[in-house]
């Protein structure tokens, strides 16, 4: 389902099961070479007070949500002293219930960094459920999907709960990578574009290790889009149901040929 509507990372630390990760260090240099870049966006999710919802303006860049009342409000993360958004979704809700993330400035093409923090508690008794990050466009007030990942328990649509794992564009099957519940994870995308074309890749780290895989080259259907992004959303929509944590979120950017 779609929706059609240096890094400052290097000093963060994040207390996760298993002890300190420290995750800009770990991931700033493969982001993007190495090279810092200017930052588009960087989350702050500390100074909200517990249960309302994120503030509008973040250390760079804005924070919007939509959905039902009280779907999306900051919590703390489990295990950490630190905070998150929690993204839920009730079973009888017709809503989409998203966490939008505005870059400070549309740049065109270039190499853009994602990184963040995910937490995707289990669920009791286990069934299908999915949550959905959208890399997008932002133009004339309406955003335009660039790339779609679902993680989720049933990438073939068989109707059963399955192994956990990450679909790419809504496409069954088209699925990659593995995921703990109930211990936060590393997303990395990096989303390359260039004036006729983009694409992308994808990596899963964290967790001790249970969280890995990754997907290259992922081709960007409409580079247009690609040269519009503006903006990352995190969500969960019909039919599924649940929970997820994500914060620490970074877009970094980085001129072509640097």
């Amino acid at each position: 389902m779609q929706r059609i509507i240096g890094i400052p990372a290097f000093g963060l630390t994040r207390l996760l099961p298993g002890g300190l990760l420290p995750v800009g260090l770990m991931f700033g240099s493969l982001m993007l070479g190495g090279c810092s870049g200017e930052t588009l966006f960087q989350s702050s999710f500390n100074a909200t007070q517990t249960n309302q919802p994120p503030a509008h303006n973040q250390a760079t860049g804005t924070a919007s949500v939509a959905g039902d009342p009280g779907s999306v409000v900051v919590k703390p993360l489990p295990n950490s002293t630190e905070k998150a958004v929690q993204i839920s979704r009730a079973g009888t809700s017709q809503a989409i219930n998203v966490l939008t993330g505005t870059l400070s400035q549309v740049k065109g093409a270039g190499t853009y960094g994602l990184i963040a923090l995910i937490n995707i508690p289990s669920v009791s008794p286990p069934r299908r459920t999915a949550m959905s990050v959208e890399l997008d466009a932002t133009m004339l007030g309406l955003r335009g999907p660039i790339l779609h990942l679902d993680f989720m328990n049933d990438c073939a649509n068989s109707g059963q709960p399955g192994a956990n794992t990450v679909r790419i564009n809504d496409t069954p099957g088209y699925c990659f990578g593995t995921f703990p519940n109930d211990r936060p994870f590393v997303l990395q995308v990096t989303l390359h574009v260039g004036t006729g074309t983009a694409s992308a890749d994808v990596q899963l780290v964290g967790a001790g290790g249970m969280a890995s895989g990754s997907a290259s080259n992922i081709p960007i259907q409409y580079p247009s889009l690609a040269r519009q992004f503006g903006s990352v959303a995190f969500w969960m929509g019909y039919p599924w149901s649940g929970a997820f944590d994500v914060t620490d979120i970074v877009v970094t950017y980085r001129k072509p040929g640097t």
